[in-house]
């Protein structure tokens, strides 16, 4: 149900036009997070800040990235199925952040973010080839110059050294550095970072572990294939197309794909459980801070699209964000936007480190006389990869997604037929809006039906563009004579 402003009546009452449909439209009531439309079985209390309690003496901060995370089939979240009891278990000592968003669709932008504090326009690892400046300050340096000792071990190369991504760390370990084979398991991962961190122990430190089981291809070990995918028949569909101009997977292939990815969630979440329960045997469980985030989620059809590279949908964009503290008293669910930019000033604030000039995520801790998080506050999700770039700006009530007309020379260093991709648009822009309130899972596309309520997020989106900075959500603003000229001359009003 939404409800009006008496301001918005009262405005309406006395003018007309589309202004006005406009304000009306758009001052709505934020929702009662009792009920987040993406996860209707959510439970918990609703939070709406997180107060800091008392410091920790040689605190232990941990930071756990899983790939390609879908937050709908954690347990947590209100899937039915058994995948990860032991994050629930977490989860339910601390806070669950619902309605968080990685800043990008694929890895490494992702991972840039969660280390940086920045949003994609300004860390700028967008483009496959790019790499992080070195003079961006990362969340490792941020640590180690305040005396922790740091580590990280990664199963994924497009979070690591490769890309700039592995300074400050004093330990650290990726594909590219350690294990045979190309991406290493859950327990190869963990097992270094418990040896690692029991030489640190006895110090302040902050560790990174990135855990890449859940990716394609959906291949759980098997006696979690047998749980979970009993009747999977051969052959399976493991790792999909993106996309299909015809037809593609069959309904009984898309479920066992959806089977065996619930496998590899189980199984990730019983490694995550040993490896706790190692550390609480180090002594660390009374210092342990743990911060549990997807890098990006995974799609299985649900917009004729599979996978994860450029597509903005909500099933991709949407991760975990799940935070467990000694320093965190409460307990509940916080609705709010979150997104990856917020992971790095909150583990600073929880530990007490100055946070670096120039971060734009906001800290989900507070301590007493900070403001909470503002309730009109943007999330963006940025992507360019094979010369299609797509942008998706929200705010809690709709998405405005924006399409780049292909760049067909940039695509043809990696396909030869961009027909591949039916949903790469080309010769022209186009923008998608969706209300993610009523439409959470994104079916109707509203932006011709109810253009107006898109132009506060278009003129967002064309600051952003400009700066590589949000503007604070203003719904009941009229927009400017600058962002009606730059529509206007994109062809999006008349």
């Amino acid at each position: 149900m939404l409800f009006l402003s008496s301001a918005g009546l009262n405005i309406r009452h006395l003018c007309g036009g589309w202004l006005c449909a406009l304000f009306i439209t758009l001052t709505v009531v934020p929702f009662s997070a009792a009920a987040t439309p993406f996860f209707p079985r959510l439970a918990g209390p609703t939070v709406h800040e997180v107060p800091l309690g008392p410091p920790v003496q040689k605190p232990v901060v941990l930071l756990v990235v899983l790939d390609t995370i879908r937050p709908d089939h954690m347990s947590l979240y209100g899937y039915p199925r058994p995948t990860t009891p032991f994050i629930a278990s977490l989860a339910s000592g601390g806070i669950t952040f619902a309605n968080h968003f990685s800043n990008s669709t694929w890895t490494k932008p992702s991972m840039a973010s969660l280390f940086t504090g920045l949003f994609p326009r300004r860390h700028n690892v967008v483009s496959i080839p790019s790499k992080l400046s070195p003079g961006i300050t990362t969340l490792a340096q941020a640590f180690k110059n305040a005396g922790f000792k740091t580590g990280a071990v990664l199963a994924n190369n497009f979070g690591g050294r490769n890309y700039g991504m592995d300074r400050g760390f004093d330990r650290f370990a990726d594909p590219s550095t350690h294990f045979e084979g190309k991406h290493p398991t859950a327990v190869q991962v963990l097992e270094l970072a418990k040896t690692w961190m029991a030489q640190d122990r006895d110090q302040p430190m902050f560790y990174t572990v990135f855990l890449f089981d859940p990716h394609d291809p959906y291949a759980p070990p098997p006696e979690y294939k047998a749980t979970f995918c009993p009747d999977c028949r051969s052959p399976e569909i493991v790792t999909p197309w993106r996309e299909y101009r015809g037809h593609g997977p069959t309904a009984k292939q898309i479920e066992d794909m959806k089977h065996l990815y619930d496998g590899e969630l189980r199984y990730t979440d019983d490694q995550l459980k040993a490896f706790f329960g190692d550390l609480r045997e180090l002594g660390l469980g009374d210092r342990l801070t743990t911060l549990i985030v997807g890098d990006h989620g995974e799609a299985f059809g649900e917009h004729g699209v599979f996978e994860h590279a450029f597509h903005t949908w909500d099933e991709v964009l949407r991760t975990p964000f799940i935070l467990n503290s000694p320093r965190v008293a409460t307990r509940g669910v916080f609705t709010g936007l979150t997104q990856h930019s917020d992971v790095m000033p909150t583990l600073l604030k929880l530990a007490d480190v100055p946070l670096p000039a120039g971060i734009q995520g906001l800290s989900m801790v507070q301590e007493e006389g900070d403001d909470p998080p503002p309730a009109s506050r943007l999330a963006v999700s940025e992507v360019e990869m094979y010369g299609i770039y797509r942008v998706a700006l929200r705010n809690q009530q709709h998405k405005l997604i924006h399409h780049n007309p292909l760049d067909e020379a940039a695509f043809h260093h990696f396909y030869t037929d961009a027909r591949i991709y039916p949903s790469v648009v080309r010769g022209t822009t186009r923008r998608e809006l969706y209300n993610v309130i009523a439409d959470p899972r994104e079916h109707k596309d509203l932006y011709l039906s109810e253009r107006t309520s898109a132009l506060p997020l278009e003129e967002a989106l064309e600051h952003y563009l400009r700066t590589g900075e949000l503007m604070e959500s203003t719904p009941t603003q009229a927009p400017s004579e600058e962002v009606l000229r730059d529509l206007k001359s994109l062809g999006y009003i008349q």
